[in-house]
């Protein structure tokens, strides 16, 4: 999925299955750190993969970059381009939600929990650059990481 803003940013989702569920991987591209060849460009947004379905949406109208991305990036018959706000979408979105939950013979996915923010442990107040314990943002919950410190018998779990 790929969603470009007013702003000229693209923000990329690629899920990916696994027998846990859905990973979610999730790119930002400011305009500054897009390629300004087409095909590099396609390279740096779908890269090696060869996705079944690629959902390309814009959060406003006229984009020149969604209609470039629709038109020559991104054009395959595996794209389906929206460009229409949330608020002109919200309604049918909303029923096509409700269609799914009350749809008992489809099968249902989940995507990985993600931790969202990073977190960072230490033994005093202002010691970041020797953290005990960092757990990252994007690393997959539950998760359970331990620390122990040579000569004492305190170990600290988080979990």
């Amino acid at each position: 999925m790929v969603m470009v803003n007013a702003d000229n940013d693209l923000v990329i989702t690629k899920l990916k299955y696994t027998l846990n569920g859905y990973e979610q991987n999730i790119i930002c591209l400011t305009p500054e750190m897009q390629e300004t060849n087409a095909l590099k460009l396609r390279q740096q947004i779908i890269g090696d993969e060869n996705p079944k379905k690629i959902i390309l949406y814009s959060t406003g109208h006229g984009s020149m970059l969604f209609k470039l991305l629709r038109n020559t990036i991104l054009k395959s018959k595996n794209l389906i381009a929206v460009e229409k706000t949330h608020t002109e979408i919200l309604g049918k979105a909303a029923i096509e939600i409700a269609k799914w939950l009350k749809d008992k013979s489809r099968i249902r996915f989940h995507l990985i929990p993600v931790c969202s923010k990073t977190f960072i442990f230490t033994d005093k107040f202002d010691n970041f650059e020797n953290p005990l314990l960092t757990i990252n943002r994007g690393e997959q919950l539950p998760l359970t990481k331990e620390y122990s410190t040579d000569g004492t018998k305190n170990i600290y779990v988080v979990s």
